[in-house]
């Protein structure tokens, strides 16, 4: 069953990944399997839910779960660490800068505990800092920006910086459908570079969820259309 959800998984067949997942959790209750596999199983099946499939909630709960586990016994603590992280990450993604806050200071208490080396507590200070910004930055500006007031051009910046925040969440699914309002907008406004530019960015993320095909086709339109336009920093 791993093995068939893991090659589900790998072809983007997200649906049938979380329904073998899903069949398996309480199979391996049942049997008494081991918790930390339990927890690893939980964590997938929230990964699943919040990069590809835009369900937030569900996925909260999952981890919410793992990490109920994971406290109640004290052997399965070094899972947390990583199990946070992915909290804090979808509230980030989701715009709750304080439940992202909690779930990142959390993480970087784990691994002060922990004396982790340097590179892992700088990358989750780097997170933190991260949500301390954009809290700023929404604290001293309209807390919701409706894209379809923006005149074209700034809609395309904004459809744009979304789309990249969301890759470097590895949020693929909410990226794709961002990367593709900007190319929407560049389409709109008709300058062929900023099309480049979006087509590239919408490759990348396809190519991020293993749509191989989907990724090459949408580089080489890139790439003619850079080519045709001499652009030879975005090809």
């Amino acid at each position: 069953y791993f093995r068939e959800a893991r090659q589900a998984l790998d072809a983007g067949n997200y649906s049938d990944a979380e329904s073998i997942y899903s069949n398996l959790l309480p199979m391996l209750t049942k049997t008494r399997t081991s918790n930390l596999s339990i927890i690893e199983l939980l964590n997938t099946l929230a990964i699943i839910n919040a990069r590809y499939k835009g369900r937030h909630d569900v996925a909260v709960r999952y981890l919410g779960d793992a990490i109920k586990i994971a406290s109640d016994q004290k052997t399965l603590n070094f899972v947390l660490l990583d199990l946070y992280q992915n909290l804090g990450s979808i509230y980030y993604v989701e715009g709750n800068w304080d439940d992202a806050l909690d779930n990142y200071r959390t993480a970087l208490a784990i691994t002060l505990n922990r004396n982790d080396n340097l590179t892992v507590k700088n990358t989750i200070q780097g997170k933190i800092n991260e949500v301390l910004a954009a809290k700023a930055l929404t604290a001293n500006t309209l807390k919701s920006i409706n894209p379809e007031t923006l005149n074209p051009e700034d809609a395309f910046s904004f459809f744009r910086e979304k789309a990249q925040a969301y890759m470097s969440f590895t949020e693929w699914k909410l990226a794709e459908e961002m990367s593709k309002k900007s190319l929407e907008k560049a389409n709109l406004i008709g300058d062929m570079k900023l099309k480049a530019l979006a087509l590239n960015d919408l490759a990348s993320i396809y190519k991020e969820q293993n749509r191989f095909n989907d990724a090459l086709s949408t580089f080489q339109e890139a790439a003619n259309i850079s080519r045709q336009q001499n652009d030879l920093k975005t090809l």
